[in-house]
């Protein structure tokens, strides 16, 4: 039977990585960062060029459009914020499911969930190589490091264990 650890899974990072090479599919979004994702994880990315993208990773509806394809979302959005943010902000609104969607704009990343956040996000950033994924286990595993993560906002240490 298939590993069903990190079904659905995905990681986002500026390193290539032969177990999430082994693993998962993988797509470049730019010549940066690489998408790596599990096969029953629906993914999608509209390229405006190499400098400005729209993807997104999981089940999103559009409910205003009553649209479930992930290619036109995307496209969609990414027309939206090159208008202005704030038509993009408000078809946010307008967006249901269980998604990541991840925007590159003026070379700056910026990630937002669905409203209720059911597609967990980790953000973690070791030795020079930065690490957005569903399961912080699985940033351990590519990484090798120890699961002893320091929260930035806390202030404190603390160990995760698997």
């Amino acid at each position: 039977m298939e590993d069903l650890l990190y079904c659905r899974g995905f990681c986002l990072t500026n390193s290539t990585n032969n177990y999430l090479e082994s693993k998962f599919n993988k797509f470049y979004l730019d010549s940066c960062n690489i998408f790596y994702f599990h096969d029953w994880l629906d993914f999608s990315c509209y390229k405006k060029n190499n400098k400005e993208w729209v993807a997104i990773a999981g089940l999103c509806i559009d409910i205003k459009n009553k649209c479930s394809d992930l290619e036109v979302i995307s496209q969609r959005a990414a027309r939206l914020m090159s208008i202005g943010e704030n038509y993009f902000h408000e078809y946010l609104d307008f967006l249901s499911g269980s998604f990541i969607l991840i925007c590159k704009t003026n070379n700056e990343l910026r990630f937002y969930t669905d409203a209720c956040a059911s597609r967990a996000s980790f953000y973690v950033y070791i030795n020079d190589i930065f690490y957005v994924s569903s399961h912080l286990g699985l940033v351990s595993k590519v990484s090798n490091h120890d699961g002893s993560y320091s929260d930035q906002f806390l202030k404190k240490s603390s160990k995760v264990n698997y």
